[in-house]
């Protein structure tokens, strides 16, 4: 006689997207961070620089064109609005893949 299994139904993997998306957001962030903790370092500012890390507001160009002459490059939120695109993705397709488990 044997007992039937009772371990956990096995969770499904998080999507390759969501884990890309995930992996840019980080790039994205410490770019955003090392570049403008440059202008008065980490903690000036800062209610005004996490503007910066979504979208380009005057401050920030203001902040990019006293940092010109920076090794950084400058930072623009064009790599999290991919990293953004790449989770929706991914969110995407766990909704499709628990509608389709669901038949």
């Amino acid at each position: 006689m044997t007992e039937p299994d009772q371990s956990p139904p096995a969770r499904p993997s998080i999507p390759l997207m969501i884990k890309v998306g995930t992996a840019i957001y980080a790039v994205s962030l410490v770019w955003w961070f090392v570049f403008y903790a440059q202008y008065g370092g980490v903690t000036r500012m800062l209610d005004v620089k996490i503007l910066c890390l979504t979208e380009t507001t005057f401050e920030c160009t203001f902040f990019r064109d006293a940092l010109r002459d920076s090794p950084i490059p400058a930072y623009t939120p064009y790599l999290w609005w991919a990293g953004t695109v790449a989770v929706v993705i991914g969110v995407v397709q766990v909704i499709r893949q628990r509608r389709g488990s669901n038949n």
